[in-house]
């Protein structure tokens, strides 16, 4: 018996608004956080692309890196050759020179590139197509239609509500309302401050940076009884920190509250969870995780980025770089580690 694939149709919002950049104090502090790949490139180029060239095509002096690998091809094959060499064919040993993590930054520099990675626009700049017609996958057929346009660029999170609307937040603007047919309302009033100053490194031009987003929203597993919405964003403040006052500006961290939407105003919010001020600072808001996620046993589960950079991600009293767990009121689970 031949079964036909059920069809299902996802509608997504188009993204068409201009991004605002500005300069910003911190691009120096930023650049650290997200120059793996921009590193890797040097190292490559000034170390390995005199024999290998820039392009991975090959020079005078050594083999081209494009095509079958005589060692293999795989991340670890390639990692094991900077790592030990092959004095038998003139390729030196690297393991001296590199870190482990430097060497594997190459390798995986050498692996995307082969597989015509772009590290530089992440086709930023390309505009984003529909494709007319179904899609096929291996499940389902199913279609893209736009829904909604002239929204903020790139809305953090859709959470469908169960009469067929949809609570959107557009992280840098607030929390909107779309309706099936397209229609937006306004943004909600009363829902925490999103902010929109944007800036970027000249480094990698496509990463949006700020700080004070709006992140997921979510529904409580038994939002038709109780109302409860949850909606991390993060939490900026201005001299509210050792860190704001001597440095003159603003500082945020993740925070992750409760509330409930009538009539377009957010009322009766709760904090569920806030990091002790003295953990704000002034990294920014893009790696900052934000996603909220419920249990059936009460609990809610939330992400923490690097808020912090990777210092201190091993460590319990730090709060970034975790999945938090807290029951849906705020209080910590007995069971916690």
């Amino acid at each position: 018996m031949t079964m036909n694939k059920p069809r299902r149709y996802l509608k997504l919002g188009l993204i068409v608004v201009p991004i605002a950049l500005i300069n910003a104090h911190a691009a120096a502090a930023q650049a650290a956080a997200y120059s793996g790949v921009t590193n890797s490139m040097v190292l490559f180029q000034e170390n390995c692309a005199v024999c290998h060239g820039e392009n991975l095509g090959g020079d005078a002096q050594g083999t081209p890196l494009r095509g079958e690998l005589r060692h293999g091809g795989s991340m670890a094959d390639i990692t094991a050759s900077i790592s030990n060499g092959y004095e038998a064919t003139g390729m030196p040993t690297w393991r001296a020179t590199f870190t482990p993590l430097q060497i594997r930054n190459i390798a995986m520099y050498i692996l995307e590139t082969r597989a015509n990675v772009d590290y530089v626009t992440s086709n930023f700049e390309v505009p984003l197509s529909i494709p007319d017609g179904e899609i096929e996958s291996e499940l389902h057929d199913f279609r893209l239609e736009t829904l909604v346009d002239n929204l903020d660029p790139l809305p953090y999170s859709i959470e469908p509500l169960p009469d067929g609307r949809l609570l959107l937040t557009e992280k840098t603007k607030g929390v909107r309302i779309v309706v099936p047919d397209g229609e937006q309302s306004g943004f909600i009033r009363g829902t925490p401050q999103a902010f929109d100053d944007i800036y970027r490194l000249d480094t990698r031009l496509d990463i949006e940076r700020g700080m004070g987003w709006l992140f997921d929203i979510v529904l409580h597993p038994n939002y038709e009884e109780n109302g409860w919405i949850y909606l991390h964003f993060g939490d900026r403040c201005h001299d509210c920190n050792d860190l704001s006052r001597r440095s003159g500006r603003p500082v945020s961290m993740n925070k992750l509250v409760r509330g409930k939407i009538e009539d377009g105003e957010w009322i009766g919010q709760e904090t569920i969870w806030q990091a002790e001020m003295e953990h704000y600072n002034a990294a920014s808001d893009v790696a900052a995780g934000g996603r909220v996620a419920f249990d059936d046993a009460g609990h809610v589960y939330f992400t923490v980025g690097l808020k912090g950079g990777n210092q201190g991600v091993q460590d319990l009293s730090m709060p970034w770089g975790k999945i938090h767990r807290v029951n849906d009121d705020g209080s910590i689970p007995e069971d916690n580690p």
